[in-house]
Formats: structure tokens, sequence, C-alpha cells
């Protein structure tokens, strides 16, 4: 069942300790960023990951919050 933060849909909760956030950009931007640290103080979650599939090769973050 989908993790509902707010008015979103996480993409991804991993073993209900990691928030994955999926994108397909060109380019990570600092929203991106900011966007996830949102849903973890909204979920009160430590580590998230952000993964951009938009490039050649995979761009990833990982995220403290």
């Amino acid at each position: 069942m989908p993790m509902l933060v707010g008015t979103h849909v996480l993409d991804l909760l991993v073993e209900d300790k990691v928030v994955v956030e999926l994108k397909a950009v060109k380019e990570l931007a600092e929203i991106h960023s900011a966007t996830v640290l949102s849903y973890l103080a909204a979920t009160h979650l430590q580590v998230a990951l952000l993964l951009n599939f938009g490039k050649q090769s995979l761009q990833h973050r990982r995220l403290v919050g």
C-alpha cells in the first residue's frame, strides 16, 4: 500500500526505513533534494535515496534528515 505524505505519495518506502524517490530528468536540481528532505521530515524517517534514471548513467544522492 502506498504511503501518503501530505498530498504526495512516496515512490518507494523500503522496510519502513528508507524513502526512495525516482526521477527521470536531465539533471537533478536542488528542488528534488528539498522535496525528499520534506518527505523525511513528514515521515520522521532519517534516510532517503534520490535516484535519477534520466541520464545515460544512474545519478543518485543519499539524503539524511
